[in-house]
Protein backbone atom coordinates (compact mmCIF):
# COMPACT_ATOMS: atom_id res chain seq x y z
CA UNK A 1 0.00 0.00 0.00
CA UNK A 2 0.88 3.67 -0.97
CA UNK A 3 1.44 6.62 1.27
CA UNK A 4 -1.26 9.18 -0.18
CA UNK A 5 0.77 12.52 1.44
CA UNK A 6 3.15 13.94 -0.34
CA UNK A 7 6.13 14.82 1.83
CA UNK A 8 5.85 18.59 1.75
CA UNK A 9 4.10 18.48 4.82
CA UNK A 10 6.03 20.49 7.19
CA UNK A 11 5.73 24.40 7.66
CA UNK A 12 8.11 27.14 7.36
CA UNK A 13 7.99 30.66 8.61
CA UNK A 14 5.90 32.42 5.51
CA UNK A 15 2.15 33.62 5.31
CA UNK A 16 0.39 30.78 4.21
CA UNK A 17 -2.90 33.30 3.50
CA UNK A 18 -0.60 35.97 1.74
CA UNK A 19 -1.45 35.39 -2.36
CA UNK A 20 -0.41 37.87 -5.19
CA UNK A 21 -2.39 38.20 -8.27
CA UNK A 22 -0.89 37.24 -11.93
CA UNK A 23 -2.97 36.95 -14.94
CA UNK A 24 -6.06 37.49 -13.14
CA UNK A 25 -6.17 34.67 -10.85
CA UNK A 26 -5.00 34.69 -7.20
CA UNK A 27 -1.69 32.41 -6.52
CA UNK A 28 0.64 31.62 -3.79
CA UNK A 29 3.36 34.18 -2.18
CA UNK A 30 5.84 31.44 -2.01
CA UNK A 31 9.40 33.51 -1.77
CA UNK A 32 11.02 36.75 -1.31
CA UNK A 33 13.04 35.50 -4.72
CA UNK A 34 9.34 35.61 -6.70
CA UNK A 35 10.46 38.56 -7.92
CA UNK A 36 13.42 37.07 -9.92
CA UNK A 37 11.04 34.16 -11.34
CA UNK A 38 11.85 33.76 -14.88
CA UNK A 39 8.28 35.62 -16.22
CA UNK A 40 9.38 38.93 -14.40
CA UNK A 41 12.48 39.48 -16.59
CA UNK A 42 12.16 37.53 -19.87
CA UNK A 43 9.82 39.57 -21.98
CA UNK A 44 12.03 42.83 -20.99
CA UNK A 45 15.26 41.76 -22.68
CA UNK A 46 14.20 38.91 -24.88
CA UNK A 47 16.04 40.12 -27.78
CA UNK A 48 19.08 39.36 -25.90
CA UNK A 49 18.34 35.83 -24.50
CA UNK A 50 17.31 32.43 -25.63
CA UNK A 51 13.89 32.32 -27.50
CA UNK A 52 11.03 30.78 -24.56
CA UNK A 53 7.56 29.55 -24.54
CA UNK A 54 6.44 29.68 -21.59
CA UNK A 55 3.98 26.69 -20.15
CA UNK A 56 1.59 26.89 -17.65
CA UNK A 57 1.24 24.53 -14.61
CA UNK A 58 -1.73 23.49 -12.78
CA UNK A 59 -1.77 22.54 -8.69
CA UNK A 60 -3.03 18.65 -9.18
CA UNK A 61 0.00 18.88 -11.62
CA UNK A 62 2.88 19.90 -9.71
CA UNK A 63 1.24 17.66 -6.58
CA UNK A 64 1.40 14.71 -9.10
CA UNK A 65 4.83 15.30 -10.34
CA UNK A 66 5.08 15.68 -6.09
CA UNK A 67 4.13 12.54 -5.51
CA UNK A 68 6.03 10.63 -8.56
CA UNK A 69 9.32 12.04 -6.86
CA UNK A 70 8.24 10.99 -3.16
CA UNK A 71 7.09 7.60 -4.49
CA UNK A 72 10.72 6.71 -7.04
CA UNK A 73 12.22 7.52 -3.49
CA UNK A 74 10.93 4.77 -1.44
CA UNK A 75 11.21 2.47 -4.17
CA UNK A 76 14.98 3.49 -4.61
CA UNK A 77 15.95 3.09 -0.96
CA UNK A 78 14.20 -0.39 -0.57
CA UNK A 79 15.47 -1.79 -3.58
CA UNK A 80 19.00 -0.31 -3.19
CA UNK A 81 18.54 -1.86 0.88
CA UNK A 82 17.32 -5.37 -0.51
CA UNK A 83 20.38 -5.53 -2.86
CA UNK A 84 22.38 -4.89 -0.07
CA UNK A 85 20.56 -7.42 2.27
CA UNK A 86 20.81 -10.11 -0.65
CA UNK A 87 24.79 -9.13 -1.24
CA UNK A 88 25.50 -9.05 2.69
CA UNK A 89 26.80 -5.45 2.09
CA UNK A 90 25.88 -1.53 3.54
CA UNK A 91 27.34 1.52 3.01
CA UNK A 92 27.56 4.43 5.49
CA UNK A 93 24.10 5.57 3.98
CA UNK A 94 22.29 2.78 4.81
CA UNK A 95 23.89 2.25 8.33
CA UNK A 96 23.05 5.44 9.11
CA UNK A 97 19.19 4.86 7.71
CA UNK A 98 19.24 8.11 6.04
CA UNK A 99 20.02 9.55 2.88
CA UNK A 100 20.99 12.72 1.49
CA UNK A 101 17.01 14.72 -0.12
CA UNK A 102 19.73 17.58 -1.50
CA UNK A 103 22.05 15.20 -3.31
CA UNK A 104 19.33 12.26 -4.08
CA UNK A 105 18.92 12.81 -7.95
CA UNK A 106 23.01 12.46 -8.17
CA UNK A 107 23.31 9.62 -5.81
CA UNK A 108 21.32 6.43 -7.47
CA UNK A 109 22.51 4.95 -10.96
CA UNK A 110 19.92 5.83 -13.75
CA UNK A 111 19.59 1.98 -14.13
CA UNK A 112 18.04 2.21 -10.63
CA UNK A 113 15.63 5.10 -11.55
CA UNK A 114 14.85 2.82 -14.92
CA UNK A 115 13.61 0.23 -12.38
CA UNK A 116 11.97 2.31 -10.39
CA UNK A 117 9.96 4.06 -13.03
CA UNK A 118 8.84 1.02 -14.51
CA UNK A 119 6.86 0.06 -11.29
CA UNK A 120 5.17 3.61 -11.09
CA UNK A 121 4.46 3.37 -15.06
CA UNK A 122 2.82 -0.54 -15.25
CA UNK A 123 6.15 -2.33 -16.55
CA UNK A 124 6.94 -3.97 -13.10
CA UNK A 125 5.01 -5.13 -10.04
CA UNK A 126 1.25 -3.94 -10.62
CA UNK A 127 1.06 -3.02 -6.62
CA UNK A 128 2.74 -0.13 -7.06
CA UNK A 129 1.51 1.09 -10.84
CA UNK A 130 -0.06 4.36 -10.72
CA UNK A 131 -3.61 5.12 -10.44
CA UNK A 132 -4.89 7.01 -13.96
CA UNK A 133 -6.07 9.90 -11.48
CA UNK A 134 -2.52 9.93 -10.27
CA UNK A 135 -0.64 9.91 -13.76
CA UNK A 136 -3.19 11.67 -16.46
CA UNK A 137 -1.92 14.87 -14.81
CA UNK A 138 1.69 14.34 -15.69
CA UNK A 139 0.55 13.29 -19.09
CA UNK A 140 -1.30 16.45 -19.25
CA UNK A 141 1.85 18.00 -18.41
CA UNK A 142 3.97 16.19 -21.46
CA UNK A 143 1.07 16.89 -23.87
CA UNK A 144 2.07 20.60 -23.36
CA UNK A 145 5.27 20.89 -23.76
CA UNK A 146 5.00 18.27 -27.04
CA UNK A 147 2.88 21.20 -28.51
CA UNK A 148 5.22 24.17 -27.25
CA UNK A 149 8.03 21.93 -28.93
CA UNK A 150 6.23 21.20 -32.37
CA UNK A 151 4.77 24.58 -32.92
CA UNK A 152 8.30 26.93 -31.92
CA UNK A 153 11.14 24.54 -31.89
CA UNK A 154 10.88 21.81 -34.71
CA UNK A 155 13.05 19.38 -34.97
CA UNK A 156 15.34 21.92 -33.00
CA UNK A 157 16.46 20.60 -28.96
CA UNK A 158 15.18 22.37 -25.95
CA UNK A 159 16.20 23.29 -22.69
CA UNK A 160 13.32 22.81 -19.88
CA UNK A 161 13.12 24.50 -16.32
CA UNK A 162 10.41 26.03 -13.74
CA UNK A 163 9.97 29.61 -13.45
CA UNK A 164 12.96 29.15 -10.28
CA UNK A 165 15.37 26.81 -11.97
CA UNK A 166 16.29 23.83 -14.13
CA UNK A 167 16.77 20.16 -13.43
CA UNK A 168 20.17 20.39 -14.22
CA UNK A 169 21.09 18.03 -11.02
CA UNK A 170 19.82 15.07 -13.08
CA UNK A 171 22.69 15.33 -15.50
CA UNK A 172 25.17 13.29 -13.42
CA UNK A 173 23.09 10.27 -13.31
CA UNK A 174 22.42 9.71 -16.57
CA UNK A 175 24.64 6.99 -18.81
CA UNK A 176 24.44 9.07 -21.55
CA UNK A 177 26.56 11.82 -19.61
CA UNK A 178 29.33 9.59 -19.31
CA UNK A 179 29.19 8.30 -22.66
CA UNK A 180 29.93 11.69 -23.77
CA UNK A 181 31.84 12.26 -21.07
CA UNK A 182 34.39 9.26 -21.82
CA UNK A 183 34.62 10.41 -25.63
CA UNK A 184 35.44 14.06 -24.87
CA UNK A 185 38.24 12.74 -23.53
CA UNK A 186 39.36 10.13 -25.88
CA UNK A 187 39.04 12.98 -29.10
CA UNK A 188 41.06 14.97 -26.52
CA UNK A 189 44.12 11.86 -26.22
CA UNK A 190 43.72 11.58 -29.65
CA UNK A 191 44.54 15.04 -30.22
CA UNK A 192 47.42 15.46 -28.44
CA UNK A 193 48.77 12.24 -29.27
CA UNK A 194 48.45 13.19 -32.92
CA UNK A 195 50.09 16.19 -32.29
CA UNK A 196 53.36 14.64 -30.35
CA UNK A 197 53.23 12.32 -33.05
CA UNK A 198 53.70 9.20 -30.24
CA UNK A 199 51.78 7.97 -27.29
CA UNK A 200 51.24 10.52 -24.23
CA UNK A 201 53.75 10.31 -21.34
CA UNK A 202 52.00 9.86 -18.05
CA UNK A 203 53.21 13.50 -16.64
CA UNK A 204 51.88 14.83 -19.92
CA UNK A 205 48.57 12.65 -19.51
CA UNK A 206 48.35 14.16 -16.09
CA UNK A 207 49.18 17.58 -17.25
CA UNK A 208 46.24 17.67 -20.10
CA UNK A 209 44.21 16.13 -17.57
CA UNK A 210 44.26 18.91 -14.96
CA UNK A 211 44.21 21.33 -17.85
CA UNK A 212 41.25 19.59 -19.47
CA UNK A 213 38.77 17.69 -17.68
CA UNK A 214 37.17 20.18 -15.42
CA UNK A 215 35.80 21.57 -18.80
CA UNK A 216 34.81 18.79 -20.37
CA UNK A 217 32.99 17.39 -17.56
CA UNK A 218 31.07 20.76 -18.06
CA UNK A 219 30.43 20.04 -21.50
CA UNK A 220 29.44 16.53 -20.98
CA UNK A 221 26.94 17.38 -18.47
CA UNK A 222 25.47 20.13 -20.22
CA UNK A 223 24.89 18.19 -23.43
CA UNK A 224 22.92 15.81 -21.03
CA UNK A 225 20.01 18.40 -20.82
CA UNK A 226 18.89 18.81 -24.13
CA UNK A 227 15.29 17.66 -24.49
CA UNK A 228 13.38 17.13 -28.37
CA UNK A 229 10.19 16.05 -26.07
CA UNK A 230 7.81 16.36 -24.31
CA UNK A 231 8.69 12.96 -22.41
CA UNK A 232 12.27 13.77 -22.47
CA UNK A 233 11.54 16.68 -20.73
CA UNK A 234 9.60 15.22 -17.94
CA UNK A 235 12.11 12.57 -17.62
CA UNK A 236 14.63 15.54 -16.27
CA UNK A 237 11.72 17.22 -14.12
CA UNK A 238 10.62 14.17 -12.22
CA UNK A 239 14.06 12.74 -11.56
CA UNK A 240 15.51 16.05 -10.36
CA UNK A 241 15.59 17.19 -6.58
CA UNK A 242 16.05 21.21 -7.44
CA UNK A 243 12.39 20.76 -9.42
CA UNK A 244 11.09 18.95 -6.53
CA UNK A 245 12.35 21.27 -3.84
CA UNK A 246 10.93 24.26 -5.61
CA UNK A 247 7.74 22.65 -6.33
CA UNK A 248 7.50 21.78 -2.59
CA UNK A 249 8.24 25.06 -1.62
CA UNK A 250 5.48 26.35 -3.80
CA UNK A 251 2.96 23.76 -2.55
CA UNK A 252 3.43 24.28 1.04
CA UNK A 253 2.03 27.79 1.00
CA UNK A 254 -1.42 25.77 -0.58
CA UNK A 255 -2.40 23.54 2.83
CA UNK A 256 -4.96 26.36 3.82
CA UNK A 257 -6.96 26.86 0.13
CA UNK A 258 -10.38 25.72 -0.27
CA UNK A 259 -9.76 24.75 -3.59
CA UNK A 260 -7.19 21.96 -3.26
CA UNK A 261 -9.26 19.44 -5.52
CA UNK A 262 -9.61 21.59 -8.55
CA UNK A 263 -7.43 20.35 -11.78
CA UNK A 264 -7.63 24.06 -13.24
CA UNK A 265 -6.55 26.41 -10.09
CA UNK A 266 -2.71 27.72 -11.72
CA UNK A 267 0.31 26.67 -9.94
CA UNK A 268 2.75 29.28 -8.81
CA UNK A 269 5.68 28.26 -11.19
CA UNK A 270 5.43 27.62 -14.69
CA UNK A 271 7.46 25.61 -17.11
CA UNK A 272 9.65 27.44 -19.62
CA UNK A 273 10.97 25.80 -23.10
CA UNK A 274 14.06 27.63 -24.09
CA UNK A 275 15.48 27.11 -27.73
CA UNK A 276 18.99 24.92 -27.18
CA UNK A 277 22.12 27.08 -28.90
CA UNK A 278 24.37 24.09 -29.92
CA UNK A 279 27.25 27.64 -30.22
CA UNK A 280 26.99 27.84 -25.81
CA UNK A 281 30.27 26.64 -24.52
CA UNK A 282 29.93 26.31 -21.16
CA UNK A 283 33.25 27.23 -19.66
CA UNK A 284 32.46 30.83 -21.49
CA UNK A 285 29.77 31.46 -18.79
CA UNK A 286 30.08 34.51 -16.20
CA UNK A 287 28.17 35.50 -13.25
CA UNK A 288 27.56 39.17 -12.59
CA UNK A 289 27.02 40.51 -9.58
CA UNK A 290 25.19 44.12 -9.29
CA UNK A 291 25.07 45.88 -6.08
CA UNK A 292 23.15 49.17 -5.81
CA UNK A 293 22.60 49.71 -9.64
CA UNK A 294 26.43 49.28 -9.77
CA UNK A 295 28.22 46.48 -11.56
CA UNK A 296 30.85 45.24 -8.91
CA UNK A 297 32.05 41.70 -9.72
CA UNK A 298 32.18 39.23 -12.58
CA UNK A 299 33.47 36.11 -11.92
CA UNK A 300 33.81 32.74 -13.72
CA UNK A 301 30.55 30.26 -13.44
CA UNK A 302 32.44 27.29 -12.77
CA UNK A 303 34.99 27.16 -10.29
CA UNK A 304 36.32 24.13 -12.36
CA UNK A 305 36.91 24.98 -15.36
CA UNK A 306 40.56 26.70 -16.80
CA UNK A 307 40.05 27.98 -19.84
CA UNK A 308 44.38 28.72 -21.69
CA UNK A 309 44.56 32.35 -22.59
CA UNK A 310 41.12 33.54 -20.67
CA UNK A 311 42.88 34.98 -17.81
CA UNK A 312 45.34 37.02 -20.40
CA UNK A 313 41.76 38.44 -22.00
CA UNK A 314 39.91 39.36 -18.58
CA UNK A 315 39.79 42.36 -19.14
CA UNK A 316 38.30 42.72 -22.11
CA UNK A 317 35.90 39.97 -20.95
CA UNK A 318 34.93 42.41 -18.21
CA UNK A 319 35.03 45.51 -20.51
CA UNK A 320 32.43 43.67 -23.03
CA UNK A 321 29.98 42.21 -20.41
CA UNK A 322 29.88 45.56 -18.32
CA UNK A 323 29.28 47.53 -22.01
CA UNK A 324 26.80 44.86 -22.61
CA UNK A 325 25.24 45.47 -19.39
CA UNK A 326 24.69 48.84 -18.96
CA UNK A 327 23.75 49.81 -22.44
CA UNK A 328 21.43 46.60 -23.55
CA UNK A 329 19.45 45.56 -20.89
CA UNK A 330 20.15 47.49 -17.33
CA UNK A 331 17.41 49.53 -17.51
CA UNK A 332 15.04 46.70 -18.97
CA UNK A 333 16.14 44.60 -16.40
CA UNK A 334 15.42 46.96 -13.07
CA UNK A 335 12.56 48.58 -14.70
CA UNK A 336 11.25 44.80 -14.57
CA UNK A 337 12.38 44.30 -11.17
CA UNK A 338 10.71 47.66 -10.07
CA UNK A 339 7.26 46.85 -11.63
CA UNK A 340 7.43 43.37 -10.05
CA UNK A 341 8.13 44.74 -6.59
CA UNK A 342 5.38 47.54 -7.37
CA UNK A 343 2.64 45.07 -8.32
CA UNK A 344 3.47 42.42 -5.52
CA UNK A 345 3.22 45.14 -3.01
CA UNK A 346 -0.12 46.35 -4.40
CA UNK A 347 -1.52 42.88 -4.14
CA UNK A 348 -0.83 42.62 -0.68
CA UNK A 349 2.48 40.38 -0.31
CA UNK A 350 3.47 39.89 3.02
CA UNK A 351 5.81 42.81 3.82
CA UNK A 352 8.80 41.18 4.73
CA UNK A 353 8.93 39.37 1.08
CA UNK A 354 8.99 42.60 -1.39
CA UNK A 355 11.99 44.69 -1.45
CA UNK A 356 11.41 48.42 -1.73
CA UNK A 357 11.58 49.79 -5.38
CA UNK A 358 13.65 52.25 -4.61
CA UNK A 359 16.56 50.97 -2.97
CA UNK A 360 18.31 47.59 -3.03
CA UNK A 361 18.37 47.01 -6.88
CA UNK A 362 20.54 44.05 -6.18
CA UNK A 363 20.81 41.44 -8.96
CA UNK A 364 23.12 38.77 -10.57
CA UNK A 365 23.04 38.64 -14.46
CA UNK A 366 24.53 35.43 -16.10
CA UNK A 367 25.87 35.57 -19.24
CA UNK A 368 27.63 33.65 -21.48
CA UNK A 369 30.50 34.68 -24.07
CA UNK A 370 31.77 33.52 -27.63
CA UNK A 371 35.03 32.45 -27.36
CA UNK A 372 36.29 35.57 -29.59
CA UNK A 373 34.04 37.76 -27.58
CA UNK A 374 32.35 38.93 -30.59
CA UNK A 375 28.74 37.24 -29.78
CA UNK A 376 26.85 37.80 -25.66
CA UNK A 377 24.00 36.15 -24.55
CA UNK A 378 22.16 36.68 -21.38
CA UNK A 379 21.52 33.58 -19.21
CA UNK A 380 18.95 34.55 -16.80
CA UNK A 381 18.82 36.67 -13.95
CA UNK A 382 18.72 35.64 -10.58
CA UNK A 383 18.43 36.56 -6.64
CA UNK A 384 22.13 38.82 -5.06
CA UNK A 385 23.87 37.19 -2.81
CA UNK A 386 23.68 34.95 -0.92
CA UNK A 387 20.62 33.78 -2.41
CA UNK A 388 22.93 33.25 -5.77
CA UNK A 389 26.61 32.39 -5.43
CA UNK A 390 29.53 33.94 -6.20
CA UNK A 391 32.25 31.06 -7.30
CA UNK A 392 35.00 32.36 -6.93
CA UNK A 393 34.46 35.25 -4.75
CA UNK A 394 34.11 33.93 -1.56
CA UNK A 395 31.01 35.45 0.11
CA UNK A 396 31.88 34.31 4.04
CA UNK A 397 34.98 36.06 3.56
CA UNK A 398 34.86 39.61 4.45
CA UNK A 399 37.23 41.61 1.44
CA UNK A 400 35.25 39.76 -0.84
CA UNK A 401 31.92 40.25 0.30
CA UNK A 402 32.75 44.50 0.82
CA UNK A 403 34.09 44.29 -3.13
CA UNK A 404 30.96 43.22 -4.08
CA UNK A 405 28.84 45.10 -2.07
CA UNK A 406 30.58 48.50 -2.12
CA UNK A 407 33.28 48.45 -4.74
CA UNK A 408 35.25 49.99 -5.55
CA UNK A 409 35.17 49.62 -9.31
CA UNK A 410 34.78 46.23 -10.95
CA UNK A 411 36.49 43.16 -10.08
CA UNK A 412 36.80 39.94 -12.44
CA UNK A 413 38.20 36.75 -11.21
CA UNK A 414 38.87 33.62 -13.83
CA UNK A 415 40.91 31.20 -13.00
CA UNK A 416 45.01 31.71 -14.11
CA UNK A 417 45.71 28.07 -13.74
CA UNK A 418 43.80 24.92 -13.84
CA UNK A 419 42.28 24.62 -10.13
CA UNK A 420 44.17 23.14 -6.83
CA UNK A 421 42.45 19.21 -6.39
CA UNK A 422 40.09 19.82 -9.02
CA UNK A 423 38.53 16.08 -10.07
CA UNK A 424 37.85 16.38 -6.13
CA UNK A 425 34.92 18.67 -7.21
CA UNK A 426 33.48 15.88 -9.89
CA UNK A 427 30.91 14.16 -9.59
CA UNK A 428 32.95 10.58 -8.19
CA UNK A 429 31.51 8.06 -10.78
CA UNK A 430 32.38 10.89 -14.06
CA UNK A 431 35.51 11.41 -12.06
CA UNK A 432 36.40 7.83 -12.59
CA UNK A 433 35.48 7.16 -15.70
CA UNK A 434 37.90 10.54 -16.78
CA UNK A 435 40.69 8.87 -14.91
CA UNK A 436 40.18 5.03 -16.24
CA UNK A 437 40.36 6.46 -19.65
CA UNK A 438 43.66 8.29 -19.14
CA UNK A 439 45.12 5.67 -17.09
CA UNK A 440 45.26 7.38 -14.04
CA UNK A 441 45.00 6.43 -10.56
CA UNK A 442 40.98 6.62 -9.67
CA UNK A 443 39.16 5.64 -6.46
CA UNK A 444 38.21 2.30 -5.72
CA UNK A 445 34.33 0.34 -6.71
CA UNK A 446 32.56 1.12 -3.62
CA UNK A 447 30.59 -1.28 -3.76
CA UNK A 448 30.61 -5.04 -4.84
CA UNK A 449 28.82 -6.73 -7.73
CA UNK A 450 27.67 -2.88 -8.74
CA UNK A 451 29.15 -2.10 -12.64
CA UNK A 452 28.84 1.73 -11.45
CA UNK A 453 30.31 3.13 -8.39
CA UNK A 454 29.16 5.73 -6.54
CA UNK A 455 30.06 7.43 -3.35
CA UNK A 456 28.19 8.46 -0.37
CA UNK A 457 28.12 11.94 -0.74
CA UNK A 458 27.93 12.66 -4.39
CA UNK A 459 29.33 16.16 -5.82
CA UNK A 460 26.28 18.35 -7.31
CA UNK A 461 26.80 20.06 -10.61
CA UNK A 462 29.05 22.86 -10.01
CA UNK A 463 27.11 26.18 -10.39
CA UNK A 464 28.56 28.55 -8.76
CA UNK A 465 25.76 28.94 -5.73
CA UNK A 466 26.35 27.66 -2.14
CA UNK A 467 22.60 26.78 -2.15
CA UNK A 468 21.77 28.55 0.96
CA UNK A 469 18.39 29.18 -0.48
CA UNK A 470 17.57 25.70 1.19
CA UNK A 471 19.74 25.37 4.23
CA UNK A 472 16.48 26.45 5.98
CA UNK A 473 14.70 23.53 5.13
CA UNK A 474 17.18 20.81 5.53
CA UNK A 475 16.28 19.88 9.21
CA UNK A 476 12.25 19.35 8.09
CA UNK A 477 13.30 17.46 5.01
CA UNK A 478 15.93 15.18 6.55
CA UNK A 479 13.33 14.17 9.79
CA UNK A 480 10.52 13.64 6.89
CA UNK A 481 13.39 11.12 4.79
CA UNK A 482 14.40 9.62 7.96
CA UNK A 483 10.79 8.81 8.85
CA UNK A 484 10.17 7.55 5.38
CA UNK A 485 13.23 5.32 5.36
CA UNK A 486 11.79 3.62 8.44
CA UNK A 487 8.83 2.80 6.49
CA UNK A 488 9.98 1.85 3.29
CA UNK A 489 11.43 -1.12 5.40
CA UNK A 490 8.49 -1.91 7.74
CA UNK A 491 5.72 -1.16 5.65
CA UNK A 492 6.23 0.41 2.02
CA UNK A 493 8.12 -2.49 0.27
CA UNK A 494 7.18 -5.85 -0.20
CA UNK A 495 8.88 -8.71 1.62
CA UNK A 496 9.01 -10.46 -1.28
CA UNK A 497 10.95 -7.74 -3.46
CA UNK A 498 13.21 -9.19 -5.68
CA UNK A 499 16.40 -7.38 -7.52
Amino acid sequence: KRSTKTMASYTIGIDLDAGIIRDGVKRPEWSPSDEFNFSVWYDAIREYTFPTVQVPLYLDEARAMLKYYELAKFLLLGYELKRQEQNDEQTPQTRKGIIDPYKFAGGWPETYWFWAEDQLEGRGNPDWKLKPEEIDPIKRVIERIDKAINENFKDQSVFVKLSSRSPKDVSLILDETEDILVKLVKDSIRKHEAIDASPLTKEKMKRHSMEEDGVLFMRAVTQTLQARSGEEAMRLLLRSSRANVDMSTCEMTLHNSQDRGLSNLPFSLDLFIRQWNPEILPEWEFRTVIFNGKMTGITQYSKICFVPGMYEKREAIAERIHHFWLTKIKDKVEGALRSERERLKNAGAAEENVTDTDKDMNYVVDFVLSPDLSKVWVIEVNNSPPLAGTALFKWKNTADRKLLEEGPGLTIRVNERPPAKMHQKIHPPLRNAILKVRGLPYEPVLRKNHERDRATTPIVVDDGAEDSHVDWMKTGLVFVVAFAAGAVLGYFIPKKLTV
